[in-house]
């Protein structure tokens, strides 16, 4: 993609993907919600990090959006708007249709997502056939430039490869070869470098925010990683026992955290000045899906939880865009986790 269309489309200024209310039922009954009423934008060329613990509802997320719940679960209520266009009761064949295309994900693991039984040139090469019609020979160059592009070395030589015949780092870069083949709008990365080491996290994370940056499109990174959203994010939305609890301005949000999961997770990342120190734990887990309490689900592990905490429901409000579901919003700081 040129840099002037890249350019265009970041200056679109209509959000890319926008979720209103948004919730997720596993259960007619409605007794098994992980994702509840959830709320969020963004923007061309804008990346947001969905940051939480395992279970909180991220991933169920990111699956909505792509149309790709598993069969047990359904979009209980609320809208999915990708470009502005409602997707909420879209059939299937609108659903193919978008994905691989105008909107790609990469999964969390991608020994898992690529085929073991077909070489790696036939798979990045499928989107282009799919969306674009291009012939065998035609997919197969395009996809060579796509690995060359997202820094396999050989790229010719790989295309002939398995998966089992890469390294987990070429892997996850094959996947975003695939991702990005047919030039997404919407690119979904579901924790992509949380199998990797370090080293090769950090060349992941530089080689998204490099295409990003070149394509203009959105980036919805979920991470469980505070020290990940402090590289990558424009905008923060922590999540919690399927709601989200925080939600603004990436500066904002790390700077000034007004709900105590977020400053728990924040004072959880190894600090330059003491690396071996011990660091503060949150007491508890996140309760067990089906059971979400009637009242702040993050009450019973907060260290600011009071009377009026239990008393029922607590709304996200706040100023400014920046936006916490908390009571005591005023007093949250790094301290009360110490």
């Amino acid at each position: 993609m040129s840099s002037t269309a890249a350019a265009s489309r970041a200056a679109s200024g209509d959000p890319v993907l926008a979720l209103d209310g948004l919730t997720v039922s596993l259960d007619s009954a409605g007794r098994r919600i992980p994702v509840d009423n959830v709320s969020l934008e963004m923007r061309p060329g804008e990346t947001l990090c969905v940051v939480g613990e395992s279970g909180c509802g991220k991933s169920m997320t990111a699956l909505a959006c792509m149309g790709l719940l598993p069969e047990v679960a359904r979009v209980r209520s609320g809208h999915i708007r990708f470009q502005g266009r409602d997707l909420s009761g879209a059939d299937a064949r609108t659903w193919r249709r978008l994905r691989g295309d105008a909107m790609a994900m990469i999964f969390q693991e991608p020994m898992t997502s690529l085929n073991p039984v077909f070489r790696v040139g036939r798979q990045v090469a499928e989107p282009l056939r799919v969306h674009r019609g291009l012939g065998k020979r035609e997919a197969l160059r395009r996809a060579g430039d796509l690995l060359e592009q997202v820094g396999i070395p050989d790229p010719g030589e790989r295309l002939r490869a398995y998966p089992d015949e890469l390294s987990g780092g070429q892997r996850q870069r094959v996947m975003i070869a695939m991702a990005l083949a047919c030039d997404p709008n919407l690119l979904i990365a579901d924790e992509p470098t949380t199998a990797l080491d370090v080293t090769i996290q950090a060349h992941i994370l530089e080689l998204l925010a490099d295409l990003q940056r070149d394509r203009g499109m959105g980036l919805m990174f979920i991470t469980h990683d505070f020290g990940v959203a402090e590289e990558i994010a424009d905008h923060i939305a922590v999540m919690y026992a399927g709601q989200i609890v925080e939600y603004g301005p990436a500066a904002q949000v790390l700077n000034s955290p007004r709900h105590p999961y977020t400053a728990g997770l924040m004072e959880a990342i190894p600090g330059q000045e003491e690396p071996h120190g011990a660091l503060p734990a949150l007491a508890g887990r996140v309760p067990e899906l089906g059971h979400w309490p009637p009242y702040c689900r993050f009450a019973e592990r907060c260290p600011l939880a009071r009377a009026r905490c239990r008393a029922g429901p607590v709304t996200l409000e706040g100023g400014g865009g920046h936006l916490s579901r908390c009571l005591f919003s005023d007093e949250v700081s790094p301290e009360i986790w110490h």
